[in-house]
């Protein structure tokens, strides 16, 4: 069973809630300007909404428990990916916002033509409250698929990229670090369902004549960087439609994922090797970046600083004007030194990560640190 999958169920939970909250204020602004409502602001607000979850969903699976954030999918995320994520909650809010739309102004169109033949010429909005009150029992129908469809993906997208156990897909490649040995492996992804009779295409099952199978899918296994092949469409991970997979082979989806290694034609997941770690192999990899730069002043006194790194782990600094300390569990994972130039602004000199938290764009957050720090203190 995928290790997300409690995450996942609780963040759609979570999302059905805001959600119910947002369509009740909707209708009731709906009502109150019959119809007139500031539609591009409730959909700004429906897509910075989603947005948001997407960040929390990504940092939950980083974290292997469910958090909330207060960080940006930019701050958490590199730019393709945060862009992309961005711009489908903005997709996603449209959708939902024209669906919502569309029933409202079908209830619209009911309660004006009950007007004009009931005879006792009652006003509009004597029947308005029974037609939103139909409208609100579909958004209540509605809302768990919804939830389902803006939980999935990015939870799935951000354990398939940047699993838990530190393993970077873009490598192909991990560190095995085990009690005697350590080797070099190929990383593996393997599908997984919940094998009950709600899994698509289950003998037996709720939906067993569906056209999408996921019954069939369940312990497929795959090189990472290799999409899975779902009745006949390509998925890179359940939730998946950037490769052309239909709404229907996702919608509603609970499977999951697991990595690890190929051992004698057997897979291993990565977590059930005693004692192992997985480190990544391609240390140029900088996505994702640590999700929170610091700033810090001039003087002789340190500066400490608390950040979280792309992989969920949280990060203590200690700054000071001639060099900055990172550590993890009070152990050092990264230092750099810093000079002055002629005009006294900080500049960022020579710069040391451990092996095992490359590739979570150290070097980078360091950069932009300078940057803000420089910027701080010129005004």
């Amino acid at each position: 069973m995928s290790d997300t999958l409690p995450i996942k169920l609780q963040l759609e939970r979570r999302l059905s809630a805001e959600l119910l909250r947002f369509f009740r204020d909707y209708l009731i602004d709906w009502a109150k300007t019959d119809g007139l409502v500031p539609r591009e602001r409730w959909l700004r607000v429906l897509a910075e909404m989603l947005a948001s979850h997407y960040a929390s969903a990504t940092r939950s699976v980083h974290a292997g428990r469910v958090i909330r954030t207060d960080e940006t999918l930019a701050d958490i995320l590199g730019p393709i990916e945060s862009q992309r994520l961005i711009g489908r909650a903005l997709d996603q809010a449209r959708m939902i916002m024209s669906t919502v739309d569309r029933d409202l102004v079908e209830s619209t169109v009911s309660i004006k033509s009950l007007q004009l033949t009931r005879k006792d010429k009652k006003p509009f909005s004597v029947y308005i409250v029974g037609q939103l009150r139909t409208v609100w029992e579909k958004l209540k129908r509605r809302v768990r698929t919804i939830s389902n469809m803006n939980t999935q993906e990015p939870a799935e997208s951000a354990a398939h990229r940047f699993p838990q156990t530190g393993i970077i897909e873009d490598s192909g490649l991990v560190d095995v670090v085990g009690n005697a040995d350590s080797r070099r492996e190929q990383l593996y992804v393997r599908w997984v369902t919940r094998l009950d009779e709600r899994v698509r295409g289950a003998p037996g099952g709720k939906y067993a004549s569906s056209q999408f199978n996921h019954w069939e899918a369940h312990g497929q296994i795959v090189p990472i960087g290799t999409p899975f092949t779902v009745s006949g469409e390509q998925l890179r991970f359940p939730g998946d439609t950037t490769l052309g997979a239909s709404v229907g082979n996702v919608i509603n989806c609970r499977c999951g994922t697991e990595s690890g290694v190929m051992r004698n034609g057997e897979f291993i997941p990565i977590d059930r090797i005693q004692g192992a770690e997985a480190r990544p192999t391609n240390p140029k990899f900088e996505d994702p970046r640590p999700t929170s730069m610091f700033t810090f002043g001039t003087g002789r006194n340190p500066t400490r600083a608390t950040i979280i790194l792309g992989n969920g782990q949280r990060a203590n600094v200690t700054a000071s004007g001639g060099g900055i300390t990172i550590r993890v569990n009070r152990k050092p994972v990264a230092s750099a030194q810093i000079t002055r130039d002629s005009t006294g602004n900080m500049r960022l000199g020579s710069v040391t990560v451990d092996p095992r938290y490359q590739g979570q764009g150290i070097e980078s957050m360091l950069s932009r640190s300078v940057e803000a720090s420089n910027r701080l203190n010129s005004n």
